[in-house]
């Protein structure tokens, strides 16, 4: 198909005065998007210009808004994962407790190890039960 050089610049001519028709304007549009870019001319690359703009504007649309209930799960999420935090930095920055003595905790090895003289009465303890047993139980041969 030949392109009608007479009927594309006649339609150019109006489009760009504003006297032209939306049936008008929606032909130039074909026409021009259909051409090869060497034979148009600068009024038309113009008008070629300008209708591809707006049309790419036309089909624009403006982001949507985030609904409400997708911002409070969205609310909800981060308030979650921020308690999560607080209570990891919390247990990770409490001392290792190893025992505890008249109620108080022990957090210091040193002093954990230290307090292992308070089983050595217990042990003896231990070994006299042990003896006691062996006494009072007969042996069978």
């Amino acid at each position: 198909m030949d392109f009608d050089h007479r009927k594309a610049d006649l339609l150019c001519r109006r489009y760009l005065d504003a006297t032209a028709s939306e049936a008008e304007t929606d032909s130039l549009r074909r026409m021009l998007c259909d051409a090869p870019h060497d034979v148009l001319t600068p009024q038309m690359r113009l008008c070629a210009t300008m209708l591809r703009g707006f049309e790419a504007l036309r089909t624009e649309r403006m982001p949507e808004r985030p609904r409400r209930r997708a911002l409070r799960l969205r609310l909800a999420a981060a308030i979650g994962i921020a308690a999560a935090c607080a209570a990891g930095i919390l247990l990770i920055g409490r001392p290792t407790v190893y025992g505890y003595i008249d109620g108080r905790p022990i957090t210091d090895p040193a002093e954990a190890m230290a307090a292992t003289v308070y089983f050595e009465p217990l042990e003896e303890f231990a070994e006299s039960l042990e003896l006691a047993g062996r006494i009072l139980t007969p042996e069978t041969h």
